[in-house]
C-alpha cells in the first residue's frame, strides 16, 4: 500500500512536470514529447499480480530518476500498475488472475475490465517490459516470452547489456512458450500485444523486495530505451539482417503436470531446478491409502510450480521446459 501511494505521489509530479503526460485510466500513463507520434516506443508494466512488489518499487525509483533529472528519455513510454486494487489489499488478485484475463470478452469483473483498460496501452506499444515474481523460490531471475524471433533477440541483447554493464555474472535463462498459449487457463499481457513488438517478462525471484533485483530492473529499463532507439533507427530487413548470433541456450516450455484429485507435487520444488528423466516429479494418492510415483519423460528445468490454495485453484501444477532444437 504505501508502494502504491508513493507511485500515486510520483505520478502526479510527472504529469506537473512533463506537458505531454497522458493519463489512460487508474495508475496507467504514457509521456511522448514526440507529439507528431502518437505510438508508445517502451511500456513498462508491473503488478498484474498485486502481491508481486518488486517490479513497483523499480518504477518508483525510474519514476524518481525522471523527476531528478538523472535519466534522459529520446523514447516515448508509458507505465502501468496493472492491478491496482489487487495491490492496495496485497493480494495476488480481487476476483480472477488478471494475467489470464486479456482476450476475453468484457464483464462486470474488476479484473476482465483492467485487461480491457490495458488494451489501450498494449495497441499503441512497440517494446514491452512486464515484470514479475514467482510464488516459489527460483534459483535465479529469468525472462519468459511469447517463442518469436523478436522477443528472443530482445531477451538475448537485454542479457549481454546486463552483463556488459556487470548487474549480471552469467546470463539469465530465456524461457519461451508457443505464441498464444501460455496454458490453458487463459491470455497473458504479453499474448494480446501488437504483431511485431517486441515482449518479454522478467521474473525477479520470489516475491519481495531485493536490492540486487531493483537494481536489475533500472539496467533493464535503461536497456529498454537503449534497444528501442537502435530498432527504430533500423528498418524491418536490416533489423533481420543485423540480429546478433545467440550464444545461449533457450528453453522452451513443452508441457506440464495437470492438476487432478489426490495429485501433488514432491516438497521444495524451485523455478528452474534441473531435473532429469526418471526422477520423481509427484505422488499420486488414492483414497485406500496406495500412491503412484509420477516420473519424468525427459531432462527439463521445472517452472512455476505450486502447492497448497495455488494448486487447488490452478489446472496445471507445474511447467515443464527443455532446450529448444536450434
Amino acid at each position: 500500500m504505501d508502494d502504491l501511494n508513493y507511485f500515486l505521489k510520483l505520478q502526479n509530479l510527472i504529469k506537473e512536470k512533463f506537458s505531454s503526460f497522458r493519463s489512460y485510466g487508474d495508475c496507467m500513463f504514457s509521456v511522448n514529447e514526440d507529439k507528431d507520434t502518437p505510438s508508445i516506443d517502451v511500456w513498462f508494466s508491473c503488478m498484474i499480480h498485486g502481491d508481486e512488489i518488486q517490479g513497483l518499487s523499480i518504477i518508483n525509483s525510474f519514476m524518481e530518476k525522471l523527476l531528478e533529472n538523472e535519466t534522459r528519455h529520446r523514447s516515448s513510454f508509458a507505465i502501468s500498475v496493472g492491478n491496482p486494487r489487487a495491490t492496495m489489499s496485497n493480494q495476488r488478485f480481487t476476483e480472477r488472475d488478471l494475467n489470464r484475463c486479456f482476450g476475453l470478452p468484457m464483464s462486470s469483473e474488476y479484473e476482465i475490465k483492467r485487461a480491457h483498460d490495458l488494451l489501450k496501452l498494449a495497441v499503441k506499444t512497440t517494446v514491452l517490459i512486464d515484470f514479475h515474481q514467482t510464488v516459489e523460490p527460483s534459483e535465479s531471475a529469468f525472462f519468459i516470452l511469447p517463442d518469436q524471433t523478436q522477443n528472443v533477440q530482445f531477451a538475448f541483447m537485454a542479457n549481454k547489456y546486463l552483463e556488459s554493464h556487470k548487474v549480471i555474472n552469467s546470463q539469465l535463462p530465456i524461457i519461451s512458450y508457443p505464441e498464444n498459449n501460455f496454458g490453458p487457463a487463459g491470455k497473458t499481457l504479453m499474448d494480446i500485444m501488437p504483431s511485431g513488438a517486441a515482449v518479454m517478462s522478467i521474473e525477479l525471484g520470489q516475491k519481495g523486495k531485493s536490492e540486487g533485483m531493483r537494481t536489475l530492473g533500472l539496467k533493464l529499463i535503461e536497456f529498454a530505451f537503449h534497444f528501442s532507439t537502435i530498432t527504430k533507427q533500423q528498418n524491418a530487413s536490416q533489423q533481420e539482417e543485423g540480429l546478433e548470433p545467440m550464444n545461449q541456450d533457450v528453453y522452451q516450455i513443452t508441457s506440464s503436470i495437470k492438476t487432478e484429485p489426490g495429485l501433488a507435487l514432491i516438497p521444495d520444488l524451485k523455478n528452474l531446478m534441473n531435473k532429469k528423466a526418471g526422477d520423481v516429479i509427484a505422488r499420486l494418492e488414492f483414497a485406500k491409502g496406495d500412491q503412484v510415483e509420477i516420473r519424468l519423460k525427459e531432462n527439463c528445468k521445472i517452472l512455476f510450480p505450486k502447492y497448497g490454495h495455488m494448486a487447488k485453484k490452478s489446472p496445471e501444477l507445474l511447467k515443464i521446459a527443455t532446450i529448444k532444437p536450434s
